[in-house]
């Protein structure tokens, strides 16, 4: 895997944030020497001054055609916020995707590249491991939920740093594009067992943004081994289990046709993970079955 070149963080300044030719241009990371402690000679320490930021990470595999509009609507409500900010986007596949990431290198994006398919899981995992910041955002690379949805729901989690999941399925949601029948029909049954199975106190385990502490995902994702589709709601309950109040929120919310998840193909392998994340998590099972069995299991159904 590589990743791009320059500077990763923005940290938006008091002035402008236009230079002379009327472009965004990127504040620097200040750095001040810490206090040096008594008895001690003095050292010179680099320190952030920044009292919170942002990592958005975005799984992006072959989004050549949704991922541009995607960051143009993205890194406005990103700096409307006034706080540092990064955006991972963790990309595999063949297409001209790396080349966007390229293109808004200069206004804080990044990526990490792989030419096999990650999955999504592995996709958001990778980019967990090279967000800096303290708030970690998850965001589907086709922009679904609008810019200005994505920095309420950010400015929630900086008041009050909290698990933030937008929904589709509140009272106060809107959808302006609906999904097809059949995958609204899925949906329902999937997150009826959702709720029963793992508990999770949330109507909508799957629209794609959420929000939550870098401490608390990196503590959740040591027991995740699910990469698959299923990736989400599995980290949702590890964050739950580890005493995390989850703040399901109604959001705006466009479905996009061009959806590349396949209704036929991908409800088999998701409904079996499901069930295995129950059994693992929920059960006793862990500790009966060998780790090869698991290795295997996991290869054949959680990992792309």
């Amino acid at each position: 895997m590589t990743s791009t070149a320059g500077s990763a963080v923005v940290v938006p300044s008091s002035e402008s944030l236009l230079d002379s030719t009327g472009s965004y241009a990127p504040a620097r990371i200040r750095e001040t020497p810490s206090r040096p402690v008594e008895g001690e000679a003095s050292v010179e320490r680099p320190e952030y001054v920044v009292p919170s930021g942002i990592s958005l990470v975005i799984p992006a595999y072959n989004e050549e055609h949704r991922l541009r509009p995607t960051l143009v609507s993205y890194l406005p409500a990103l700096r409307s916020l006034g706080v540092p900010f990064e955006v991972i986007v963790s990309v595999s596949g063949e297409d001209r995707t790396w080349e966007i990431v390229e293109e808004f290198a200069s206004q804080g994006v990044r990526g990490i590249r792989s030419r096999t398919r990650m999955g999504k899981g592995r996709a958001i995992l990778e980019g967990f491991r090279e967000a800096k910041l303290p708030i970690v955002a998850l965001a589907d690379a086709d922009g679904s939920v609008p810019g200005y949805e994505v920095a309420r729901l950010l400015r929630m989690a900086l008041e009050k740093p909290q698990v933030v999941v937008a929904s589709r399925r509140l009272d106060r949601s809107r959808v302006e594009v609906g999904e097809p029948w059949t995958k609204k029909l899925a949906s329902d049954v999937w997150h009826a067992m959702v709720k029963v199975m793992l508990d999770l106190p949330v109507r909508d385990a799957e629209c794609g943004f959420k929000v939550y502490t870098r401490e608390l995902a990196q503590m959740a994702v040591r027991d995740i081994v699910v990469t698959n589709w299923v990736f989400d709601l599995d980290l949702m309950f590890h964050a739950k289990q580890y005493g995390a109040v989850l703040t399901e929120v109604a959001v705006d919310y466009k479905y996009d046709m061009r959806s590349k998840m396949r209704l036929g193909r991908a409800v088999g392998p998701m409904f079996l993970t499901l069930w295995g994340v129950f059994l693992v998590n929920r059960t006793n099972l862990r500790r009966y079955l060998p780790m090869g069995l698991m290795l295997r299991l996991h290869h054949r159904f959680a990992a792309h």
